[in-house]
């Protein structure tokens, strides 16, 4: 049936884009959700976990002045400490050590700038900038200049950077899984008209290059934000189930406030699900976007989880008093 025309265009106009699969087709700032793959690129360059910078609250470079997570700052910062408190000042100095071309390498790697390949239609690959980008990009030479603050800006997820949040997910998805990201997927399996089943196997996209060693300690630094002292994602803290998570907050135009951004997996020891929330115009990523995960989370581990157990618990009681029962009836017979 038709709707009427103003509708129609209320929906096609709106800033909001009730129309766009935000999921696979929505392109955003991915802000400090990005850190972890900025975070991959300065290790894989040779940079020490160990190495610091002092974080004041802001980083001049030149004449541009640029802003930390904290007003007055984080104070000395190695690499677990930039991830438990976002800590903006280690990428905007350390993605310059490492380079550009180490950023935008392993950003590749981790699949930003294409298609997951997810099998349902309208995905779009969002923006991976980087020196050769710029130059298509603009028409106007001095445009294409690529320039150390496009660097700086895109260290933490902003600047030219855009993300879907199904990229962001399959990124996080391939930390959890020890470097290997499969094809996301909505469909597990078809059934025919005779009932014949044909399942849809995980494929894997790729594996990741980057080494063990630097894997391990983005897995170990993810967990910081949730049980750390200082983390910004403390409110996925869950007494025996522990999460891992990265924060963001994403500066955008069009919102009054910032995109809330989360994503991370759980059970931290024993990966079985990635969890990914975006709010439009949210404001801070452990906030409103976390509040959106926790529901989620509680709500996997009472079903999945707790109630799993309780059944299995049930189901041995009852397993243990037919073997009383049967015995029982045994002695009965022999008497």
């Amino acid at each position: 049936s038709r709707i009427p025309d103003n509708q129609w265009n209320e929906l096609v106009n709106s800033k909001a884009k009730p129309l766009v699969n935000k999921g696979i087709a929505g392109l955003y700032p991915p802000g400090s959700t990005f850190k972890a793959i900025t975070g991959m690129g300065i290790l894989e360059s040779g940079i020490s976990p160990y190495a610091t910078v002092t974080s004041t609250g802001q980083y001049r470079y030149g004449k541009l002045i640029f802003r930390d997570s904290h007003k007055y700052g984080h104070g000395v910062t190695n690499f677990a400490k930039s991830i438990e408190q976002s800590v903006n000042t280690y990428y905007y100095v350390f993605s310059q050590k490492a380079g550009v071309e180490k950023i935008v390498k392993y950003a590749k790697e981790f699949g930003i700038g294409s298609k997951t390949g997810i099998d349902i239609p309208g995905e779009l690959a969002g923006t991976l900038p980087s020196p050769e980008w710029k130059k298509k990009r603009f028409k106007k030479k001095q445009d294409q200049r690529w320039l150390p603050g496009d660097l700086i800006n895109m260290s933490i997820g902003q600047g030219y950077v855009l993300a879907t949040p199904i990229q962001i997910a399959s990124a996080y998805q391939a930390i959890a899984n020890n470097g290997v990201q499969l094809k996301p997927t909505v469909v597990d399996r078809f059934v025919t008209y005779s009932g014949k089943v044909e399942n849809n196997a995980p494929k894997v996209v790729r594996k990741l290059n980057v080494s063990s060693k630097n894997l391990k300690l983005m897995q170990n630094a993810l967990r910081l934000p949730v049980s750390g002292y200082g983390g910004t994602a403390k409110l996925l803290r869950i007494g025996g189930y522990p999460v891992s998570a990265k924060t963001g907050t994403a500066q955008n135009t069009g919102f009054v406030d910032n995109h809330s951004w989360i994503a991370g997996y759980f059970p931290s020891d024993n990966p079985q699900i990635v969890f990914l929330s975006i709010v439009e115009g949210g404001g801070y990523g452990g906030v409103a976007s976390g509040d959106m995960a926790l529901k989620f989370i509680l709500k996997y581990r009472d079903k999945y989880v707790i109630k799993k157990a309780q059944a299995e618990m049930q189901k041995k009681r009852e397993e243990e008093e037919k073997k009383k029962q049967q015995a029982n009836n045994k002695n009965l017979a022999k008497r």
